[in-house]
């Protein structure tokens, strides 16, 4: 994931802008005179449309008269939860992307874990060794079909998604999103 001091830098000159559209709310934040990392969010109801330079997504919440969510509200969520709202995205529903590192450190941990179990060792260790096969979902997944069984039992396919996490674009709309509000609440607009 991305340190929020990066995503600090790229917001540093930002300005939000809140509008009111009848029904739809729609918050601007981006450099003035540049649209270099700008995100357009757009609120209606308990759906959250963005798009802009960092990718575009679909969020939803439910939504009710006695409910009604806003930017502020939905600043406030933290980002497991806003991230489990995704209807859609560049990445699919769940806006996951395949990363080979955190598969080896999982597979690192595993292996950690379970050695006294683990009943492979040395040439045949070598030979089915899933270190050779985490560099994406699909080559994983086919190994697991094939080879999984010897190291993770009946079991294997449970370890489909070990170097899966949510793509950093999400993340990067989240946190300009909970900055935009910030800056408007600090100027006493929401």
């Amino acid at each position: 994931m991305i340190p929020d001091a990066e995503i600090e830098r790229m917001f540093a000159d930002h300005i939000a802008t809140l509008q009111h559209h009848g029904p739809i709310d729609y918050l601007r934040w981006k450099k003035p005179e540049s649209g270099v990392f700008a995100i357009r969010y757009y609120l209606h109801g308990g759906i959250l449309m963005i798009n802009g330079d960092v990718g575009d997504a679909i969020l939803q919440w439910s939504h009710s008269e006695s409910d009604p969510k806003s930017f502020a509200w939905i600043a406030e969520c933290n980002f497991g939860y806003y991230a489990s709202k995704l209807q859609a995205s560049a990445y699919g529903r769940d806006g996951k992307v395949w990363n080979e590192e955190n598969a080896a450190q999982w597979l690192d941990q595993y292996f950690k874990d379970n050695k006294d179990e683990i009943d492979i060792k040395g040439d045949e260790f070598e030979i089915y060794t899933p270190y050779g096969h985490i560099e994406n979902q699909h080559v994983w997944c086919d190994y697991l079909s094939r080879h999984g069984d010897k190291f993770f039992g009946s079991d294997a396919y449970e370890y489909a998604s070990i170097g899966m996490e949510y793509d950093v674009t999400l993340y990067i709309q989240y946190r300009g999103l909970q900055a935009a509000v910030k800056q408007l609440s600090q100027k006493g607009a929401i």
